[in-house]
């Protein structure tokens, strides 16, 4: 009766609990050989020597080192053998997959949590990219953490909620941590800063224009739920019934009581500040922690791009290059299109 009961209530979670699971065994299924592509017998001649050297020949080649300190443990706790260092690749997937049960579907509903991890299950280069023993499946659960985390800095902003130490430390860690893993999710943190940026302190304008007048020509507020959509027509008809219920004089004294227009509301204060210098400064010092954290790499960075400037097999990108990307994410495909 119980399981009956919980698979009515929450189908959606179900699901997605389903799909984590069976993707997680159905990468299991799939280590227990010793194939491998160049740019994982790369890896794996890699992580064979020490972590000096791990750190020399990922300077000297066109990625950042994280990924490889991670194959080197557990290079140094199985030894040489490549399942292990596929299992290491499947455990950033898989939790990124398992992000949809929990976070998304707290945040989004559990409808959406379900179509997160489905759709993220099934792209092709999901598939593959769980099973490489390279590190782009930890780009991916490093990036999505990076913007979960965003998300949440910019929710408490906006309802007036100071942001927490362990919520700024998670935005930083993770973001680091890309930036760390691979060049494209660096490109992708540095998008995902820039927006979060653009919000917080357009915020408060925002938060301004939607504070109208009372008055017999001002709008309404309209309250919304916590990723700004408007309440459903029975949240609608519960919050009146419930106004309905309270003692009239003092429903009445609330509709005539008269309303500054400049009055900003407490959530919007807190949230923005004087002149929304709080979101800014917010802003910045994120800004500096993660110019600060990445600059002992900053420097092989440039030194990297000066290296494949002139030569390298990736072409430059351009709008056909850049179309023929999200063509290759779901059909596994080397440029398979030509613009005109």
């Amino acid at each position: 009766m119980t399981l009956s009961v919980s698979i009515k209530k929450h189908p959606w979670l179900i699901l997605s609990w389903g799909t984590v699971i069976l993707f997680a065994l159905l990468y299991l299924s799939l280590i227990f050989n010793d194939n491998l592509l160049t740019d994982e017998a790369f890896t794996m001649q890699l992580i064979s020597g020490s972590v000096p050297e791990i750190l020399a020949g990922t300077a000297g080649d066109v990625h950042p080192p994280l990924y490889y300190l991670f194959a080197k443990l557990v290079y140094t706790l199985f030894g040489r053998g490549i399942p292990p260092q596929k299992v290491l690749s499947i455990i950033p997937m898989v939790l990124t997959l398992a992000l949809g049960p929990t976070r998304i579907s707290k945040s989004w509903g559990e409808r959406a949590g379900f179509w997160y991890t489905l759709f993220l299950a099934c792209v092709p280069c999901s598939m593959e990219f769980a099973l490489q023993v390279r590190m782009y499946s930890l780009a991916v659960l490093c990036v999505t953490e990076a913007f979960l985390a965003a998300d949440e800095l910019n929710l408490a902003q906006k309802t007036g909620k100071a942001p927490g130490g362990a919520l700024i430390a998670r935005y930083l860690l993770w973001s680091l941590a890309a930036c760390y893993t691979h060049y494209y999710a660096l490109v992708s943190v540095g998008f995902l800063h820039l927006l979060l940026g653009i919000s917080l302190i357009l915020g408060k304008r925002r938060a301004e224009l939607s504070e109208a007048p009372s008055g017999t020509d001002g709008a309404a507020e309209i309250p919304l739920t916590a990723h700004g959509e408007e309440p459903s027509s029975l949240d609608k008809l519960s919050e009146a019934s419930m106004q309905a219920d309270g003692p009239a004089e003092e429903a009445l004294t609330a509709r005539e009581e008269p309303r500054s227009p400049d009055r900003r509301s407490e959530a919007s204060v807190q949230a923005d500040g004087p002149k929304g210098l709080p979101s800014l400064r917010l802003w910045l010092g994120l800004s500096l922690a993660l110019l600060l954290g990445y600059a002992p790499w900053g420097f092989i960075l440039l030194r990297q791009t000066m290296l494949v400037s002139q030569s390298y097999w990736i072409p430059p990108i351009t709008l056909e290059t850049v179309g023929n990307y999200f063509v290759w994410m779901f059909a596994l495909e080397d440029y398979p299109i030509t613009l005109p």
